[in-house]
Order: structure tokens, then sequence, then C-alpha cells
């Protein structure tokens, strides 16, 4: 199966855009080239920044996009993998973004002094 390799996303409110550079993992030599992505661009567009980082986040959690080791894919480490899995049913897609996207409010956070 493929996926997107990933080196950059970037979340344009201004211009209501998400731009990713990435490349295929199954195409050599790898190019990476900037596109627009028109559904996560969709998504920001309808419901704001929140929706469109749950949405990244469940990409990266799906395996559809990896090996960036950002913000996005490292906080999958704070997920309960025994309650999470590639195969959440449909009915919890909801529930799944907002356990995602609690995680990464907790990886964002800075250290407590």
């Amino acid at each position: 199966m493929s996926y997107e390799i990933v080196k950059s996303i970037k979340i344009d409110e201004k211009e209501k855009t998400v731009k990713i550079r990435s490349t295929s993992n199954n195409v050599t030599p790898k190019t990476y080239s900037q596109w627009t992505s028109t559904h996560l661009s969709d998504i920001l567009k309808e419901t704001g920044k929140e929706s469109v980082i749950k949405e990244i986040i469940l990409n990266y959690f799906h395996g559809n996009f990896q090996k960036s080791h950002n913000i996005y894919e490292k906080c999958l480490i704070l997920i309960d993998n025994k309650k999470w899995n590639w195969d959440t049913p449909d009915n919890k897609i909801e529930e799944l973004k907002d356990a995602l996207y609690s995680a990464y409010l907790k990886f964002n956070q800075p250290p407590h002094e």
C-alpha cells in the first residue's frame, strides 16, 4: 500500500489553504513537490483549523502520511493503542479524532516548571 512521505504541512488560515510538500513512497527517485490539498483546504474553509489538524493526524494514524517526525506524527505516541487501532469502526471516527486532537494538545504544551 502506498503512502505519502511528508516533509512539511502548512496551514494558511489567511488564504484558507493547506499545502503539503511530499512524495509517494513507491516512486523512485524521490522527488518532493508542494501541492495544495483540496480536501484539507475545504475542511479548513468549512470548519476551521482544529478540524484540519484532526484530519491531518488521522491521516498519520492510518498510515497515509508517514516519515515526517513532526508534531502531528509524534503525538501519536500518546494514543492508547489498545482502545484505538487502524480498524476503528466508522461510527467511532469522530471520537478517535477527538482523542488524536487531545494527544496533539498534550504533546504541544510547554513543559511545566
